[in-house]
């Protein structure tokens, strides 16, 4: 993959994607390529894959769009379809995708930093507990799918492509009460605004999610 251009590699994926997303999804799958795969070799197809592949219906095609994607890597530019870059207007998903990619960003960057400000041996504690609340939640199964993969890899991004903010609200809720539990509510105020501060410095552009968030 290194010798090829970001925009083949692009038109690569756009090309092998586009059978099985949506365009609003498949434009978000893009994205979060272009930011996390890039500039990974071919191996890393895997783990995007499997990122991307996160509700029930395309978790049973895993094998089918990593291979078609390994298959169109392969393939000369000039049997691509156009990069989604230009042929796309500013390569952006619909209004309504662009805005719950924008509170799943925010409420990734929070939940990491809440868990992050944790001693390590709470860390696991938290992530043992907040599992074992999600199992008996009444969340749809690709809610509970993706941030049970979230918890049983922490280096892993938490992706929640298309869950509305009342259901990251619900999560985030969720999520503090198991941490209320752990370290008492005194605790867990500050660990909550200490966490939303970093994460308003260091990404100010989510201001606004932030705020919806809390």
């Amino acid at each position: 993959m290194s010798s090829m251009s970001l925009s083949h590699r692009r038109r690569a994926i756009y090309t092998g994607l586009k059978p099985f997303l949506s365009d609003d999804r498949l434009q978000l799958a893009i994205r979060h390529w272009e930011a996390q795969y890039a500039d990974q070799p071919s191996l890393a197809l895997q783990r995007f894959v499997a990122d991307i592949c996160r509700d029930a219906e395309l978790k049973t095609k895993r094998s089918t769009i990593l291979r078609q994607l390994l298959q169109t890597m392969a393939q000369p530019e000039q049997e691509l379809l156009a990069d989604p870059g230009s042929s796309l207007p500013n390569n952006k998903p619909g209004p309504a995708a662009e805005a719950d990619h924008a509170y799943s960003v925010a409420f990734g960057a929070l939940l990491s930093a809440m868990m992050a400000l944790l001693p390590d041996g709470q860390q696991h504690k938290q992530r043992l507990e907040f599992f074992s609340a999600l199992r008996k939640s009444d969340m749809p199964a690709r809610i509970t799918e993706s941030l049970q993969h979230w918890l049983s890899q922490p280096s892993a991004p938490l992706l929640l492509y298309d869950a509305p903010k009342s259901m990251l609200r619900k999560v985030l809720n969720q999520f503090y009460v198991v941490l209320c539990e752990a370290v008492g509510p005194v605790s867990a105020d500050r660990i909550l605004a200490t966490a939303a501060k970093q994460v308003g410095a260091e990404r100010p552009e989510l201001g606004k999610q932030l705020d919806a968030l809390l």
